[in-house]
C-alpha cells in the first residue's frame, strides 16, 4: 500500500499484484488446455474425442477462476479530500472503472477489520461504516499484514475528517 499526504489530500493506493499474478498463472495455464483441443496439440487428432472435451471443459473452468481471481482483486485507490470534506473510493480492473464519494457528515467512523481465514490465521482490511449502517471495505482483499493497515488507518485519524470521531482505530471479529 501506497500512502500520499499532499496538501489537504491524502491518498492510498492498494495494488494487489500477487493476486493478479496467481490470476495471470489460472489464465495462462488453463487457456493451454482450452487450445489444445482446438488445435494447439499437434496430437489432437490421436486423442479420444472424450479427452479433447475434458481438457477443454477443465481448461475453460480454469480460466473461469483465473478470472474470477482478477476481478475480484481489483487496484484500489482511496482520496481523502479534507476541503471537499469526503471520502472517494476509485476500484478499477483492466476496462472497467467504479467510483464511489461519501461525505464526512456520511461516515461514522473508519476501522480494521479482522477475522480468521480457513486455516485459522488472522486476516485484515480496512472498513468504513456509513451512517446507514452499511459496512463498506475500502480494499476488497483481505491481507495477513496487519501492520501496513494499521499504520493506514493511523495515518487517516491523523489527518482528520473533521467529524467528532469518524476514524476511530477499531477491530471486529
Amino acid at each position: 500500500m501506497k500512502i500520499e499526504r499532499s496538501g489537504f489530500k491524502l491518498v492510498l493506493r492498494h495494488s494487489p499484484g500477487c493476486f493478479w499474478m496467481l490470476a495471470l498463472f489460472f489464465v495462462a495455464i488453463a487457456g493451454i488446455f482450452v487450445l489444445g483441443p482446438l488445435g494447439l496439440f499437434s496430437n489432437r487428432d490421436e486423442v479420444p474425442a472424450l479427452g479433447n472435451l475434458l481438457s477443454f471443459g477443465m481448461g475453460c473452468i480454469g480460466v473461469a477462476a483465473g478470472i474470477y481471481i482478477w476481478r475480484s482483486a481489483p487496484f484500489t485507490t482511496v482520496v481523502i479530500d479534507r476541503l471537499k470534506s469526503t471520502v472517494q473510493i476509485q476500484r478499477g480492473w483492466l476496462f472497467t472503472k467504479s467510483q464511489v464519494e461519501y461525505t464526512w457528515r456520511d461516515i461514522a467512523w473508519i476501522f480494521l477489520a479482522e477475522t480468521q481465514d480457513s486455516e485459522g490465521d488472522w486476516i485484515y482490511r480496512i472498513e468504513m461504516n456509513v451512517q446507514s449502517g452499511e459496512c463498506v471495505p475500502l480494499f476488497e482483499v483481505w491481507v495477513m499484514g496487519k501492520a501496513e493497515y494499521e499504520s493506514a488507518v493511523r495515518a487517516i485519524h491523523d489527518f482528520g475528517c473533521g467529524a467528532s470521531e469518524p476514524l476511530a482505530l477499531r477491530s471486529k471479529q
